[in-house]
């Protein structure tokens, strides 16, 4: 957080923050609004973690949806994995990246598909949970929940429905205006499998419009010679030394006992 006009940042990744710092996140019975409070709220928000939200749909309609997404994507890989191979080997083939991102358009269809079952965003679009924030394109599987080290859905007795349980959520526009948040990747690292769940990462642009100085001259008084004089008896003549001779007080008597007595130490010790 911050004070002033300077841009302020909150991000959260636990259920237990977000009570503390609003409750507005549950429902409209909210007393304080920390994000759509100019006052309150922050410039940049951002809300991630295991929200633990579902997708109301069967096992089997999951899993189906979800065995079309990996073909096709088996298939792009597999057609990227030729184009590098014959551009390695000056192989005149035709291109493929066209087909690549065709197939990769049949696989997101799919899985906006099977966002209208899920359940955060049907309680985002009611505005039940989360307002004022959004959330980057899902253009990956569910993160939830794998056999932990496999690519598999959970294959236990309770059969759970494969879901985005793991979320990361942004304010895109600050209320006091100036600052403006993109995401730029959002994404699942497919092979981190040590969990049941997989990880998921984003990353984002935050532009700040920057507001220009009412008054570029705050100096009251812009007239150098009228500036008040720090030193009250100023010397009329700054370059005039009273002595300019350092040397004149000293006794030169006394500067040459002095060597003489260096020079008698100096012959007793060589």
């Amino acid at each position: 957080g911050g004070g002033g006009d300077s841009p302020r940042l909150a991000s959260t990744g636990a259920a237990k923050s977000m009570m503390v710092h609003g409750a507005e996140f549950f429902g409209e019975d909210a007393e304080i609004d920390v994000l759509n409070d100019p006052e309150l709220g922050m410039d940049a928000v951002w809300f991630f973690g295991d929200l633990n939200y579902r997708l109301d749909l069967s096992r089997r309609e999951a899993e189906t949806m979800l065995s079309t997404v990996r073909d096709i994507r088996s298939v792009a890989r597999a057609l990227r994995r030729k184009q590098r191979r014959d551009k390695h080997e000056g192989v005149d083939a035709p291109e493929l990246e066209p087909v690549i991102k065709q197939q990769e358009k049949k696989a997101r269809r799919i899985l906006e598909e099977m966002q209208a079952y899920d359940q955060l965003g049907a309680q985002r679009c009611a505005g039940l949970a989360f307002r004022g924030l959004c959330e980057g394109p899902i253009y990956f599987e569910p993160t939830f929940k794998f056999d932990p080290g496999s690519d598999t859905y959970d294959s236990s007795s309770k059969q759970r429905v494969p879901s985005w349980t793991d979320r990361i959520l942004f304010r895109r526009r600050s209320v006091r205006g100036g600052v403006k948040t993109s995401v730029l990747k959002y994404e699942s690292l497919r092979y981190a499998k040590h969990s049941d769940h997989r990880a998921v990462v984003a990353v984002f642009e935050v532009a700040l419009t920057l507001k220009p100085n009412p008054n570029p001259n705050p100096n009251p008084n812009p007239n150098p010679s009228t500036y008040p004089n720090p030193n009250p008896n100023p010397n009329p003549n700054p370059n005039h030394n009273p002595n300019p001779n350092p040397y004149a007080n000293l006794n030169p008597q006394g500067l040459g006992d002095r060597a003489r007595r260096r020079g008698a130490r100096w012959r007793r010790y060589a």
